[in-house]
């Protein structure tokens, strides 16, 4: 086959790879069918030869648009072709071999994926992912029932069985979701690490890609602080390049008490979970009042209710650099620097007074979509009337038409 791409490759000509691919398949199918096999085996073993191919990724770009035209046509052919009066003649039956075939693919892939070292959580959720039946089935139903290899009515029972076992797979998906949640919730955590004696002024509550960073630059100037995460692999790794971190949960109240928070003088809460790092911001006003909390937010909605928490040293986690970005971009546009870097001040400023007015409004949806429209017009109007009044020489605005 590769050499016969090849050929086609010189012509350089996506429909003529189209109408090689095609041909391949029709060929193979009809040589199938000459054999006393199925045609559609033959378009199998054409894809599976194809998928070899040095050329598979030109090939599946020139028969995408039949993709899915084609696969709608075959699910419409497979869904006329099911009787949906074998489940109220036959319902035991159906369910029977419904709860079979799900039981035997299920079980049987738990158990290989346990035989190859899988652990039984992962064996689980693969097991139900992969439990329901392939739309393969439906080719080898139909070829049984045109060969009268199969009864007819056996063939229409397991074809409905095999549609069966598809519409239950997101069931089997939720599931084991809940499965694993229950297990989760069942799993105490483990006791956190036994904390410094000495009380540090900083006490870093979450020790990921923020935390780090924060801490890298408090050890260069000698300000010792106590570093806080419930990620025991997290903490394990930084252990190695001599970061002090501790295994600890900064929602709960004792894990604070042993860290001696209430002795710290600054609480940087730079937990990536919104929830988590809410209730830590929460016991921390609640009991310690006097520390001062600087926070990271995820986003606009977790800086509403950091502030709701009186928290209101706080960076949004993406706003800095975004807006460094959108500097650069306007330089890279051929803005001069001082003009680029006034733009982006002024949206930056206006941004963190509109955060702050917003703070009222963001429960009711309507009057924030509102509070954003009016905030956007005004910043708009701010940044044409100062960058016209700072950027324009006097020569320039003479000889502007309105000045002649």
């Amino acid at each position: 086959l590769d050499r016969i791409f090849r050929h086609v490759s010189r012509i350089d000509s996506r429909e003529m790879f189209t109408a090689a691919a095609l041909a391949t398949a029709l060929g193979l199918a009809l040589l199938m069918e000459a054999s006393g096999l199925s045609m559609s085996l033959g378009a199998f073993v054409a894809g599976v030869l194809l998928s070899d191919s040095a050329f598979r990724h030109e090939l599946e770009g020139s028969i995408a648009p039949f993709q899915g035209l084609l696969m709608g046509f075959f699910f419409i052919a497979v869904g006329m072709g099911i009787n949906l009066g074998m489940i109220v003649h036959h319902p035991i039956k159906v369910i029977g071999l419904t709860v079979g075939l799900l039981a035997l693919k299920g079980f049987g892939l738990y158990g290989l994926r346990r035989l190859v070292g899988g652990s039984a959580s992962v064996s689980r959720k693969q097991a139900l992912a992969l439990a329901q039946c392939g739309e393969f089935a439906f080719v080898l139903f139909g070829a049984a029932r045109a060969n009268a290899l199969l009864p007819v009515e056996l063939v229409e029972q397991l074809t409905l069985s095999v549609a069966l076992s598809m519409a239950i797979a997101p069931l089997l998906f939720i599931m084991g979701d809940r499965i694993s949640a229950r297990q989760a919730a069942k799993q105490a955590d483990p006791p956190a690490d036994e904390m410094p004696d000495e009380a540090n002024p900083v006490v870093i509550a979450g020790f990921g890609r923020v935390g780090q960073i924060i801490g890298r630059v408090l050890r260069l100037r000698g300000v010792p602080f106590t570093a806080l995460d419930k990620d025991l692999d997290e903490v394990d790794m930084v252990r190695r390049f001599g970061a002090h971190a501790y295994f600890g949960n900064a929602a709960h109240l004792a894990v604070l008490d042993a860290a001696r928070v209430g002795e710290a003088k600054v609480l940087v809460l730079a937990i990536d979970d919104i929830e988590t790092s809410l209730r830590c911001a929460e016991l921390v006003r609640k009991h310690f009042p006097q520390v001062q909390i600087v926070a990271r937010a995820r986003d606009r909605f977790h800086a509403y209710r950091l502030m709701d928490l009186g928290v209101h040293l706080q960076m949004r986690e993406t706003f800095k650099s975004s807006i460094e970005m959108a500097r650069m971009t306007f330089e890279a546009l051929g803005k001069e620097p001082t003009v680029a870097r006034q733009i982006v001040d002024h949206f930056a400023r206006n941004d963190q007074e509109l955060l702050k007015r917003q703070q009222a409004l963001y429960h009711d949806e309507s009057q924030l979509i509102q509070s954003t429209k009016d905030a956007h017009m005004e910043l708009v109007a701010l940044l044409e009337q100062e960058l016209d009044a700072t950027s324009g020489s006097p020569e320039e605005a003479e000889a502007k038409p309105g000045n002649r």
